[in-house]
């Protein structure tokens, strides 16, 4: 009962949901307009559109997420349109099947800036989120983490529980449009506690 998953683990193989979108021409127009119009630069990035009502903005900012990172400059050699393109793919791919099957899903943040969290975090190159749920016990983050698994083609997988602050767990999920290694950990106060769940 002491362990993060309160007694249960699950190496199950996960299934291989393929991606739904890896398409970024839309992005690309809007980076690259025709004469006159002009790239989004500074707040206007906050507006574009990625999908299912989401924007960078409401992906980046608050009040759409916890912590507030606005996307304004290339990060680890990509540039803002790039990054925007990941935003889109994790939306697209990850982030409006699990708000569909949890409604009651928050993103405590994507894109943040290199120089937060771990030296190798996709979050600065915009692929990767981090989320909790309202109303949801410890023992349910296992058991959603479990449905993610199957539900969603994915890069990593991370169940993230805590000992010290508020003591909350949540759920880490990548999307890579280059390749997804389908890696599942169970991470115990930023450590890697066990392969799989």
């Amino acid at each position: 009962a002491n362990t993060p998953v309160e007694g249960k683990s699950d190496s199950a193989t996960p299934k291989n949901p393929t991606a739904f979108s890896s398409d970024c021409a839309d992005i690309h127009l809007i980076f690259n307009p025709i004469p006159p119009a002009v790239a989004p630069t500074g707040d206007a990035i906050d507006s574009i559109p990625l999908a299912g009502g989401f924007t960078v903005g409401r992906l980046t900012r608050k009040p759409g997420v916890v912590f507030d990172h606005p996307l304004r400059a290339p990060s680890v050699g990509l540039s803002v349109e790039e990054i925007v393109c990941n935003l889109k793919l994790l939306t697209v791919n990850c982030l409006i099947p699990i708000k569909n099957r949890y409604p009651n899903v928050f993103f405590t943040n994507t894109f943040r800036p290199v120089g937060i969290g771990s030296p190798t975090s996709q979050h600065p190159r915009g692929q990767a989120a981090d989320m909790q749920f309202r109303g949801v016990t410890k023992k349910e983050y296992f058991e959603i983490a479990q449905v993610i698994r199957d539900l969603v083609p994915y890069d990593q997988l991370l169940l993230e529980y805590k000992t010290t602050g508020s003591g909350l767990p949540w759920i880490h999920i990548s999307f890579n449009k280059s390749g997804n290694r389908r890696q599942v950990l169970t991470f115990l106060n930023d450590q890697t506690y066990a392969q799989g769940l």
